[in-house]
């Protein structure tokens, strides 16, 4: 661990409490040389289940070290879709928190690793091994620098109701042939001239998982275990954070405290860089957040196949509002229309981005995804909507795809639906995202429901029913019952004219569990 020479100086920290650099290293160094008496091949993996923690820093950090290919997983996913992820990444060590571990308690005889490593818990429980007994006897020295690196896999939520692997993106995630190139490349990061970064969202994202990096380059991290506005106001200030990366929903909801508690928080003279991401910011979200905290905000469109893809800081943004700014290094955009003709400036049409590298994205295990995705090998898209002015800043317009894009997740209409198809009051059925004054957008299920079926009765049954099969986070938050649900003349489902139709109707919420 590249850290300040003090051994005592504050490294993470956490909810409960401070970890020193001496801590921090002793944990890493021995996790990672645990793994490399493993001989792990390349293709074998490491996935990572656990909340935001210290102790998630820095088994991320041990991995890291040992060059291993690391798969973060999604707290959020049902268990079924968790034992699919560590199938299709071949994982070989899955390390995981304890209470996060107890939902897979019944499939754990399903669990493709070669080692179950739990955090807390003992061997008997989970025919694993605790971490302190898994790494016991291992050296606390520093793992050598020269051994290959294997870059991680993130997974992207699927439109066919499958997250997709995707390696992690090079503009985002730096690597080399070896661990020592990686961790020297490290110092590419937007945030490496600046000091202490806080962990807004959880590790499992790409912009969160970035703090791994920079916890290798010796800054300081600040990792709360949730999302609580006043909480998070407070430790900006006791502990002079300089940079995060955030989503809009997280300034909704900071503003929502200050308006609760007026003079509480006046300024945060510590900030220098805070990365927003994850869905347009509203135009007068932003102006009112950049009056309160000053011009340090830097928002990135981009996405986890591909990393940051354009960005605009807050002065350029000022004269450009709206925009989601230029291209970034290696990336140049085309704006194409329906028939693949390229269009001019100020033309709306698909966003596309050429890879200058010639790399382009890939979806590992799906030609098809990957196909569709691509004009050539190296000019892709992400399905969205928009233009670029006569300067080249680029204008974010709408999506083509259907994507709901819920407190800066993207949460796909498709594996949502097929979870609903498959319960029998349920005749026909749609989802799609409607505007959410906290979220930005939350999920709404439209159904036809079966003769003989009280809606009454019904409507909490089917959410606890996605509840259980997809997840907390992608269950609808609002039902509506309708007589049809409209599909085009291919027989798809027109999202647009069921928006159209239905945005303003009143629906049936349910609170979310």
């Amino acid at each position: 661990m590249n850290a300040v020479k003090d051994g005592q100086s504050t490294a993470i920290v956490d909810a409960t409490g401070v970890f020193t650099v001496e801590e921090v290293s002793a944990f890493a160094h021995r996790l990672a040389n645990r793994i490399l008496d493993l001989c792990l091949a390349p293709e074998d993996r490491v996935a990572i289940l656990s909340t935001n923690n210290a102790f998630a820093l820095m088994t991320h950090l041990g991995v890291l070290l040992s060059g291993a290919s690391v798969v973060p997983l999604n707290t959020h996913l049902a268990p079924r879709e968790l034992i699919r992820v560590l199938l299709d990444s071949n994982v070989r060590v899955v390390i995981a928190e304890e209470v996060l571990l107890d939902r897979l308690f019944e499939h754990r005889r399903e669990i493709p690793a070669d080692y179950l490593v739990v955090l807390g818990a003992s061997s008997s429980v989970y025919q694993g091994a605790g971490i302190e007994e898994w790494v016991e006897g291992a050296s606390t020295e520093p793992p050598p620098t020269d051994i290959p690196f294997n870059r991680g896999l993130l997974y992207t939520s699927g439109t066919t109701g499958f997250a997709k692997a995707v390696r992690m993106p090079e503009n985002m995630f730096p690597g080399g042939e070896t661990v020592g190139e990686a961790l020297e490349r490290s110092q590419l990061s937007r945030f490496a001239p600046f000091g202490t970064h806080l962990v807004a969202g959880p590790l499992y994202h790409t912009g969160p998982l970035q703090a791994i990096r920079l916890l290798a380059m010796g800054k300081r991290i600040v990792v709360p275990e949730r999302f609580e506005p006043a909480s998070i106001l407070d430790l900006i200030n006791k502990w002079e954070v300089e940079t995060s990366v955030m989503v809009p929903t997280h300034f909704s909801r900071f503003l929502r405290e200050r308006r609760r508690y007026p003079g509480r928080w006046r300024s945060f003279p510590s900030l220098r860089k805070v990365s927003h991401t994850g869905a347009p910011t509203p135009v007068d979200l932003k102006r009112e957040m950049l009056d309160w905290w000053g011009p340090v905000l830097v928002d990135s469109y981009g996405a986890t196949e591909a990393g940051v893809l354009c960005s605009i800081d807050s002065d350029e943004w000022e004269q450009r509002q709206g925009s989601v700014g230029r291209p970034c290094h290696p990336y140049e955009v085309i704006v194409v229309d329906d028939f693949d003709r390229v269009l001019g400036p100020n033309q709306v049409g698909t966003l596309y981005f050429k890879d200058k590298t010639g790399a382009g994205i890939e979806y590992l295990n799906d030609e098809v995804k990957t196909k569709q995705a691509h004009r050539d090998t190296a000019e892709f898209t992400l399905g969205d909507i928009g233009y670029v002015d006569t300067e080249g800043f680029v204008y974010f317009k709408d999506r083509g795809a259907d994507v709901i894009l819920s407190g800066g997740v993207s949460l796909y209409p498709a594996e949502i639906e097929a979870a609903l198809a498959g319960h029998p009051a349920v005749r026909d059925l749609a989802v799609i995202g409607v505007p959410d004054e906290d979220l930005g957008e939350s999920v709404r299920a439209i159904v036809c429901l079966n003769p003989n079926v009280i809606q009454d009765d019904v409507i909490g049954e089917l959410a606890k029913h996605c509840r259980e099969t997809v997840g907390t986070l992608r269950a609808p938050r609002s039902f509506l019952v309708v007589d049809h649900v409209l599909h085009n003349a291919m027989g798809k489902i027109d999202r647009r004219r069921l928006r159209d139709r239905y945005l303003c109707q009143r629906a049936i919420e349910v609170a979310p569990a």
